[in-house]
């Protein structure tokens, strides 16, 4: 999973230069989620912060060249994608669908470790959800086959 800036044909976040946008995809499948994040929130304090309250923030960190708030945002994509798949139904919006960017921000950010919610669109993280895919696997995508070998019980 790498978290990457979009490229300049995506619309601009908004007039503010401290809000930006980030894309958050698995290499191996076709699942994807963007963020927009306000920076003048997410600083590099809070980044700090919110990798050192889980295990592994130093390997999160050097994936991202000490860089915590894009470990952060990384670690972020790793959590909506997995509460997506979770769900048990394909999720797939744009950006315009401002209802589901916000269903899914409010139950990202109420997990443990985010903040939870403050009033403003984007928590007490500095972080919202304003597009995704994630689709689960389809029958057409999953192989069948039979082991030889039945396994002690």
């Amino acid at each position: 999973m790498q978290a990457t800036q979009p490229n300049s044909g995506t619309a601009k976040a908004t007039t503010d230069s401290n809000i930006k946008r980030y894309r958050v995809a698995d290499d191996f499948r076709d699942y994807s989620v963007m963020f927009e994040v306000d920076h003048n929130i997410l600083t590099p304090e809070l980044g700090l912060q919110i990798n050192q309250f889980w295990t592994n923030h130093e390997s999160r960190a050097d994936e991202e060249d000490d860089d915590h708030v894009r470990a952060v945002i990384r670690m972020a994509g790793e959590l909506v994608i997995g509460l997506m798949l979770e769900s048990g139904w394909d999720v797939d919006f744009a950006i315009s669908q401002l209802d589901q960017g916000k269903n899914w921000s409010e139950k990202f950010r109420d997990e443990e470790g985010w903040g939870a919610e403050d009033g403003s669109p984007y928590g007490r993280c500095g972080i919202r959800v304003i597009a995704a895919t994630v689709e689960r696997p389809g029958f057409d995508s999953l192989s069948l086959e039979e082991l030889q070998e039945v396994p002690n019980a």
